[in-house]
């Protein structure tokens, strides 16, 4: 299977299960992000100018873009707050607790793919939803950024 076969084949087939997945919200704000059944809660917004913090936890992207787009995600703490960067087609690792300076991405026109996994919600009735992880239902501002390291 050539390698752009096998890519075809797992977009296809995560398209299909990640629609059996339930969605928590019914009008679910759909801001171009495939994957994630909270995204209609965070708030997104606009950085207006390049800011610093530090970061919480990174989500690393596995797949690069190509023939899918795809984003990591990352929860940073500012000096007033703390967000949720999505980074286009980024696939550098970062650690908790280093600095970062994060450069202002305008939300693409396009669909993404972010890092998510299938959450079992209630073991009854096999519902599940995706996640990214534990601050999806936390942390709710959320804006696309450039990540660089502080050294």
């Amino acid at each position: 299977m050539t390698l752009k076969r096998f890519f075809l084949f797992t977009f296809s087939l995560t398209t299909v299960l990640t629609s059996f997945a339930q969605t928590e919200c019914d009008t679910a704000e759909f801001h171009k992000l495939i994957n994630n059944s909270y995204q209609c809660r965070w708030t997104f917004f606009q950085l207006t100018d390049t800011i610093t913090g530090t970061i919480i936890r990174h989500e690393k992207q596995e797949v690069g873009c190509g023939i899918i787009a795809t984003a990591s995600l990352t929860i940073i703490k500012t000096d007033t707050d703390t967000i949720r960067v999505i980074g286009l087609c980024n696939q550098d690792s970062y650690e908790s607790g280093q600095k970062i300076k994060i450069i202002p991405q305008n939300e693409p026109s396009f669909q993404v793919w972010i890092p998510s996994y299938y959450d079992v919600v209630d073991k009854n009735t096999n519902k599940y939803f995706t996640r990214s992880n534990d601050f999806d239902e936390v942390i709710l501002r959320t804006t696309w950024g450039h990540l660089i390291v502080i050294n």
